[in-house]
């Protein structure tokens, strides 16, 4: 029986290195995700309040607003993420005020869950 010869090992090809710029996008996008991540968990609590003993119209109300400011906060992140995939990527505009007031709007409707609904966290 022949043994297979032994071939001697190669380094592994190195990657070339990431520019800075390049992980600084990477971050942003993952940043970006993190934004929708929080607001479907923002809609989801809020959802939980609006139905804590039963759903009133307020309730109905509150999960409804809450949607869409969730729709549009989840257009505009990707937006901006597409935005940023191109080679130069443009300018935040009016994105970033955009997603402040929906995150706002998320604030307000838990506080007047809360206030007007009477629920006790």
């Amino acid at each position: 029986m022949t043994q297979p010869v032994p071939q001697e090992s190669q380094p592994p090809a190195p990657h070339p290195p990431l520019t800075p710029g390049d992980t600084q996008a990477e971050r942003t996008r993952l940043s970006w995700r993190r934004t929708t991540l929080s607001a479907t968990l923002s809609v989801l609590l809020i959802g939980r309040l609006a139905v804590h003993d039963n759903v009133s119209p307020l309730g109905a109300l509150a999960i409804a607003l809450a949607l869409i400011c969730w729709l549009a906060l989840m257009w505009l992140t990707h937006r901006r993420i597409t935005a940023m995939s191109h080679r130069v990527p443009a300018t935040i505009g009016r994105t970033l005020p955009a997603v402040a007031l929906t995150i706002v709007a998320f604030a307000v409707i838990g506080i007047i869950l809360v206030v007007v609904g009477g629920v006790v966290v």
